[in-house]
């Protein structure tokens, strides 16, 4: 499950390759990282979370959006 993180879940296939390594799975598991150190920062300062993910249907993807009051900012 590890090498899930920060990837879309298809559960149909999730069972099937439950055990295979990805090329990409340091990338993965750094953003995952990142996403959830600027989470705990947040919450140990009393800051909401609003934080969110974004892809386009083309593929275009920012991994971490931020919300301030009306400012956003994206990573």
């Amino acid at each position: 499950m590890a090498g899930r993180t920060a990837n879309e879940i298809n559960l149909s296939n999730l069972c099937g390759d439950a055990g295979v390594t990805h090329p990409t799975l340091r990338g993965a598991l750094f953003e995952n990282w990142v996403v959830s150190e600027v989470l705990k920062w947040r919450l140990h300062r009393g800051l909401p979370q609003r934080m969110f993910h974004l892809r386009h249907a083309k593929g275009l993807e920012i991994d971490l959006v931020v919300e301030e009051g009306n400012r956003l900012t994206a990573t």
